[in-house]
């Protein structure tokens, strides 16, 4: 912070939900331990959801977003912070997202390789594999 501002840069604390620009959102912090913020569109298509390492809960993250905005998440990527969890716990989280209206989704880093693995056999064509240097168009 003081880094920044000493490059004349000005620095914002936010906690709660607040629109960036037209149709780009911050959650507000997530979680106890660790805080986090997501960053969510909103397109013609419902709303594409980035986590960073979701360790509110992926689950949480997206209730959220749909809580903020009220429409339904097409697309949820990022960390889903998941490693431990076993596919029973996976499945169940394959469910939640299938409620909220999640059509895609890609699952990153702290995601597990194995749990990325069951959100591939889960959304087939509709997974969208992740990585650095990906880029990913989005139309708002």
């Amino acid at each position: 912070v003081k880094r920044t501002e000493k490059a004349g840069g000005k620095v914002v604390k936010v906690t709660e939900p607040v629109e960036l620009c037209k149709n780009v959102y911050l959650t507000g912090e997530m979680g106890t331990d660790i805080i986090e913020h997501s960053l969510i569109f909103d397109t013609s298509k419902g709303l594409i959801v980035i986590t960073g390492c979701a360790h509110p809960g992926v689950t949480e993250i997206v209730s959220k977003a749909r809580e903020i905005l009220n429409k339904d998440v097409y697309f949820v990527f990022g960390g889903f912070h998941l490693m431990q969890k076993s596919q029973a716990q996976v499945q169940a989280i394959i469910k939640q997202f299938e409620a909220a209206g999640v059509v895609k989704c890609g699952a990153t880093h702290c995601t597990g390789d194995q749990q990325i693995e069951w959100f591939k056999e889960a959304y087939g064509d509709d997974y969208v594999s992740m990585g650095v240097g990906k880029i990913i168009k989005i139309v708002i």
